[in-house]
């Protein structure tokens, strides 16, 4: 089997400036996510999307590869889906069996959780998608998205009535969606007590 992590990282967060690779608990955020991905072993390549020569310098360092994405791709309006299947078609001779979204924002993200959701024939059914979601609160966790790579390639949306997508539950406790400096703020905490640092 193989896969493929895909983190997106686009370089004009307005909220937070430079967001994606602001220190965070002594290290920049994109750090954490591209070291679960490293630590769940499961990854052929882990490349990260971006517009900016910055995030691509600290991902490179920290062992990621690079997609450069096109300015069209680098605009709110554009979704995930969209910005993940250009960094996989980057990567289509390679023949790729899955393919997986990993946050760039989401310290709280594990390798243990990428691992346990990685297979998406769970319980003998053949997903498109397996997608994370908060519990009990069920709502997105923002940590990641695992598809098919042939779901990719069809465009067949995370949330379609064309897919077959299974939800995955994340433990509240590990969920905090970083938009403002509050969020940032209560995410330390949070990071801080997952860790028994306070």
């Amino acid at each position: 089997m193989k896969n493929l992590c895909v983190i997106p990282a686009r370089k004009n967060s307005v909220r937070i400036p430079d967001k994606n690779i602001k220190d965070f608990m002594g290290q920049p955020i994109i750090a954490y996510s591209i070291q679960a991905a490293q630590e769940s072993g499961l990854f052929d390549r882990i490349v990260v999307s971006t517009d900016g020569i910055e995030i691509a310098q600290v991902a490179a360092k920290y062992g990621a590869e690079i997609c450069i994405r096109p300015d069209a791709l680098a605009v709110n309006e554009v979704g995930t889906f969209d910005v993940v299947r250009h960094a996989a078609r980057c990567y289509l001779n390679d023949d790729y069996d899955q393919v997986c979204c990993v946050y760039a924002t989401n310290p709280m993200i594990s390798h243990e959780t990428i691992v346990d959701s990685s297979d998406l024939r769970l319980y003998g059914r053949r997903y498109d998608h397996v997608v994370s979601i908060g519990y009990p609160n069920l709502r997105d966790a923002s940590h990641f998205y695992w598809s098919t790579a042939q779901a990719v390639e069809d465009n067949l949306p995370y949330f379609d009535n064309k897919s077959n997508t299974m939800c995955y539950k994340i433990d509240e406790n590990r969920i905090c969606d970083i938009n403002t400096m509050d969020d940032w703020t209560r995410a330390e905490e949070m990071y801080k007590k997952l860790k028994g640092m306070s």
